[in-house]
């Protein structure tokens, strides 16, 4: 091996096009590598390392490498003809530091890099690399097909606690999967959001929205504030420096910082139709604070809000249509208002945020062996008082309460909501990580990989901020084209109608013995294929409102679009299966539009 070291002052231009490449692509994870990545290390010797056989039957769609091995073993792999060919995903997981160091500073990796094919993990311990997967299966594209997958070692000798990383490697990515089908929800809870849509016609079409405050606080810090028990103990601390922020508060938190005296400048919430967030808004004065809200809450609760009611979109394709009727701004977030607070966040173009009460975990009396979820205040007397765990299951529909350790090394406990939630926070970071500085102060919460944590007195008294001013905003509502749900359901009946025909005519080919009619095939096949998948509307119904069933159907039958060469009978019965669930799907639609009263 030779021994020639880079010296630190000199410049390495193969190192720079490296980590520029890998930042163009994963922008927030420069300040996490850059350094780790530029300590200068020898020329590696290069060994002929061969690649390891992969199973083919099924074809694998996604292989997890586990190591780089090296940069040319690398490159043959991803050039490897069953590679080519059969695999749509590569992740590269890479935990030995001087092989990943080797490897930028003394080969041009820029076009592996590049390639659209792999997913560069590097360096990340067994929590931080849950919400990197998040954030990497959690893509419509790659859930469908999460479940294919296989684990490939290259075998070059590792340091122990790197092998022990890679032994664990394929247990983490099964729970991720988990986590991240949970994530995609039921079809009945998935149409709820349609349904509420429907029913806030009057939100949608009377409500501004956040288009017009995007970049209002630019440069300006932001407190995110949820509910979490940790609130208790930041609020005076918050109420000193409230002038130094913009003030984001979950709807649940709203009333505790009220109450203090604070003020909040934003409110944010998101719950489909669940009239449970009436004691949030209920007794409360007129005042400036704003609700920012999808159009999926209770209807009830948008008059009842006493300020300015913001309708904004999620980013599901969707709302794309209400987009281009009653234009808002369309915004991505996890799955809980402290979500939709940090992104709301980044849209006002705020340059820090600062996590208040978003634990994610329960907080355990002082003496007694019981439990709360939320700060005190929020208009639930009973989520402030402290109970045995297994009552939030019984009487609150909590999920089973599982252990985890606090951002301070406690022992605390969690459920398997509120521990996904965190696994999103690294989502969140992923997105806007580049243009915001995340820092959690939850001081009772989970740790959030990638964002520290830091306690929030030392922080806000330290800071030196120019005096928050909201600014002047007008009630316009813009308007593009007409609003008709005659118009959707109309799409509804034409796809169920598409549907049951595909259905029948799967039914008729499977029923005649012998070859089957190559033109009634290609028929079939065209109009699941064509016709009804290349219906951008239709798809961004089917993928958003079937949730798991539709990515449980995707994992089990990924060949349909994927593999042309599996037995016609064997694909009619698959794609018949797909139009039955689509039927299903489209039939509790339409149910609630015609529930939802409005003359369809």
């Amino acid at each position: 091996m030779s021994s020639l070291i880079l010296p630190s002052a000199n410049q390495n231009p193969t190192l720079q096009k490296n980590l520029d490449a890998l930042f163009k692509r994963y922008p927030h994870e420069r300040s996490r590598l850059e350094l780790t990545l530029s300590s200068p290390v020898p020329v590696p010797q290069v060994a002929k390392i061969e690649i390891p056989p992969a199973p083919s039957k099924p074809p694998l769609r996604i292989v997890i490498l586990a190591g780089i091995g090296s940069p040319l073993f690398l490159a043959d792999f991803l050039n490897d003809k069953t590679i080519v060919n059969e695999n749509f995903e590569v992740f590269i997981v890479e935990n030995n530091l001087e092989a990943l160091r080797a490897a930028f500073q003394h080969f041009d990796l820029t076009q592996i890099i590049n390639y659209p094919k792999t997913h560069w993990l590097l360096m990340h311990n067994t929590e931080s690399i849950k919400p990197a997967l998040f954030v990497v299966l959690r893509k419509e594209s790659v859930a469908s097909m999460m479940y294919n997958v296989v684990a490939l070692n290259t075998e070059v000798p590792q340091p122990p606690e790197v092998s022990e990383f890679y032994e664990k490697l394929p247990a983490i990515y099964n729970e991720t999967c988990d986590h991240v089908m949970h994530n995609f929800g039921r079809i009945n809870d998935s149409l709820e959001g349609i349904r509420a849509t429907l029913m806030n016609e009057k939100m949608i079409l009377d409500c501004p929205g956040i288009d017009e405050i995007k970049n209002a606080f630019k440069g300006i810090p932001a407190i995110v504030v949820g509910a979490g028990p940790s609130l208790d103990y930041e609020i005076e601390t918050i109420k000193a420096n409230n002038d130094k922020f913009v003030v984001i508060a979950a709807d649940a938190a709203m009333k505790p910082l009220l109450s203090a005296g604070i003020r909040v400048d934003y409110v944010t919430s998101m719950e489909r139709l669940n009239n449970y967030q009436r004691p949030f808004s209920e007794g409360l004065e007129p005042q400036s604070a704003e609700l920012v809200a999808f159009p999926v809450i209770h209807p009830e609760l948008v008059p009842l809000f006493p300020g300015k009611v913001r309708t904004v979109y999620r980013n599901y394709s969707w709302f794309a249509y209400f987009e281009k009727a009653w234009p808002k701004g369309i915004v991505k977030c996890g799955g809980s208002t402290s979500h939709l607070a940090i992104r709301l966040a980044d849209w006002l173009g705020c340059s820090k945020v600062f996590l208040i009460g978003i634990d994610s975990a329960y907080e355990k009396h002082p003496t007694e062996n019981l439990y709360r979820s939320h700060a005190k205040g929020t208009g639930y007397p009973e989520w402030e008082a402290f109970i045995p765990l297994s009552e939030f299951g019984l009487k609150r529909q909590h999920r089973e309460p599982i252990a985890a350790k606090d951002v301070q090394g406690n022992d605390v406990m969690t459920n398997m909501t509120y521990y996904q939630w965190i696994k999103e926070y690294g989502e969140e970071l992923a997105e806007i990580g580049q243009r915001v500085s995340l820092v959690n102060c939850s001081s009772k919460g989970l740790p959030i990989a990638g964002i520290p944590y830091l306690p929030f007195k030392p922080l806000a008294e330290n800071l030196d901020s120019p005096t928050i001013k909201k600014p002047e905003t007008t009630t316009q509502v813009k308007m593009n084209r007409s609003y008709d749900h005659k118009e959707l359901y109309k799409h509804l009946v034409a796809w169920r109608q598409a549907s049951i025909d595909g259905a029948k005519e799967c039914n008729d080919l499977l029923t005649i013995p012998g070859e089957i009619d190559p033109d009634r095939y290609e028929a079939v096949m065209y109009v699941y294929n064509f016709k009804m998948c290349i219906d951008s509307l239709f798809i961004s119904f089917i993928v958003q409102c079937c949730a798991k069933e539709f990515f449980e159907l995707e994992n089990k039958f990924w060949y349909l679009n994927r593999d042309w060469t599996q037995d016609k009978r064997e694909k009619i019965g698959i794609t018949r299966e797909r139009f039955d669930l689509f039927v299903s799907v489209i039939d509790i639609a339409i149910k609630m539009f015609k529930e939802a009263g409005h003359g369809v």
